[in-house]
């Protein structure tokens, strides 16, 4: 990967006019990775981009508990090549996304986490 990785975290508190905002925003166009919690969630259970220079991540329990509450996405700008990132498996709540990504500098991994409020069980998992 040539240049710097920048990485961008935010709370969009479900909103999709703010979400929409947000990603339509030039200056969040400068990153290559956004770590969102509480992104917009359709009916159908997808979050929205509105452009085509996105990968979205989604937690890993997603793909076997369609019916879970999810609160954390991570975004990965395309033209981070394909092989130069790959999604970790972390069981939990929905609440948890995360990539490992390999780099000139060496491999590292990146967490977007939902820290509810009333609760820490997101962080006893990461233990």
């Amino acid at each position: 990967m040539a240049g710097r990785l920048q990485i961008l975290s935010q709370n969009l508190n479900t909103s999709l006019a703010g979400q929409l905002q947000f990603l339509n925003n030039k200056r969040t166009n400068r990153y290559n990775i956004l770590c969102l919690q509480e992104p917009h969630i359709d009916f159908i259970g997808n979050t929205k981009t509105i452009r085509s220079n996105w990968i979205v991540v989604y937690p890993t329990d997603r793909k076997t508990r369609r019916t879970l509450k999810y609160r954390s996405v991570i975004f990965i700008k395309k033209s981070l090549a394909s092989g130069q990132w790959e999604e970790l498996e972390i069981e939990g709540m929905g609440d948890i996304t995360a990539i490992t990504i390999k780099t000139e500098q060496g491999q590292f991994s990146i967490f977007s986490i939902y820290v509810d409020s009333a609760s820490n069980n997101n962080l006893q998992i990461l233990r």
